[in-house]
């Protein structure tokens, strides 16, 4: 029996073939066919199913088919890269030099706000699901969509739907005009989600000089927790920006920590000799073997940057750049305010 995912990928090799609008199309003239196109439309069915048993790392409350959602997304044209004369030719050291520049640069800010406004106005079309888990999507146009089932946090933000939720599975679909696309299951996939407001899991991490550190020393401080590992690029590029907000910010009452998820011990404790960053740092472990901190926050990309508040909740997640240092200006400043007041 073929899964929901292979189901997707068979619907797609039979689009151009099967497709009875494709044929019409080419045998019409443009404006008909064009008229016939947007008036087609098709269906999508599944059902999604939660695991039978729960591990004993997943800390989420009640899983419910009827608290879940399931949302369809149309494609988007992303921007183009302003990749310089002669990139094919680049050495990989020479690319991941440009990259490293580019992400520091005011062009990437354009790039990025480019992306997010042409993401912001994808198509998206959300369905709720029924008590059993089945669910059903009617009158979508004809066209390539990503597909996420999920039971989402409560202060869950819809645009990361997949991140941001208990329980999810996702894949891409294409919906055919005139016809019914049955996902038939849809396996859940859990995930521990933690949100502002919650309470930051504890973890222990031990520094490149053998102590070890954990959550709990930094209680009563504002801490900025940086998941993030020596083979990944954005990862390193994010660092002047939290160098530069540590100088700006850092004593008292904030404090730093990097969180390595590197294979070795070695690897991060080398880049820090050759590249020192006044801030903390520990090591956790490899990602998906060793360490069950990244599991416990939900991390599932670096880098992963988290803001803490002095009484252990979750200020805010998911920070990069002007949002990383405008997120401590306000908790550091606004704490400042609060106790001149008082």
């Amino acid at each position: 029996m073929l899964n929901w995912t292979q189901k997707l990928t068979l619907a797609a090799a039979l689009t151009v073939g099967l497709s009875p609008l494709a044929t019409f199309a080419q045998q019409a003239d443009a404006p008909a066919a064009e008229a016939a196109v947007d008036q087609a439309t098709g269906t999508v069915t599944g059902k999604i199913v939660l695991p039978d048993e729960v591990p004993d790392w997943f800390h989420g409350g009640k899983l419910d088919p009827s608290s879940a959602v399931v949302v369809l997304e149309g494609r988007f044209e992303r921007p183009p890269v302003p990749f310089p004369d002669g990139y094919k030719e680049m050495s990989r050291e020479e690319k991941a030099a440009w990259q490293n520049e580019f992400m520091q640069s005011e062009a990437y800010k354009e790039y990025m706000a480019k992306m997010a406004e042409a993401y912001n106005n994808r198509p998206r079309i959300e369905v709720k699901v029924n008590a059993d888990g089945s669910f059903k999507a009617e009158n979508l146009k004809p066209d390539t969509y990503m597909v996420t089932a999920a039971i989402p946090h409560a202060n869950a933000d819809k645009s990361r739907l997949a991140y941001h939720s208990w329980a999810s599975s996702s894949g891409k679909l294409q919906v055919l005009a005139n016809g019914n696309t049955d996902l038939g299951d849809m396996e859940m996939e859990l995930m521990n989600i933690v949100m502002p407001g919650d309470t930051a899991p504890e973890w222990t991490a031990k520094t490149y000089d053998g102590k070890q550190i954990k959550l709990s020393d930094y209680r009563g401080k504002f801490v900025l927790l940086d998941f993030w590992a020596t083979w990944c690029g954005p990862c390193k590029a994010e660092i002047p920006n939290l160098e530069a907000v540590y100088k700006d910010f850092g004593g008292e009452k904030f404090e730093m920590v990097g969180l390595s998820l590197d294979s070795e011990i070695d690897k991060p404790r080398q880049f820090h000799e050759e590249h020192h960053s006044p801030y903390v740092h520990g090591y956790l472990g490899e990602w998906n073997k060793t360490e069950t901190t990244a599991r416990d926050y939900g991390v599932i990309g670096i880098p992963s940057i988290w803001l803490i508040g002095p009484d252990g909740k979750v200020v805010a997640r998911d920070l990069r750049g002007e949002k990383l240092r405008e997120a401590v200006r306000q908790a550091v400043q606004g704490q400042e305010s609060q106790a001149l007041a008082n």
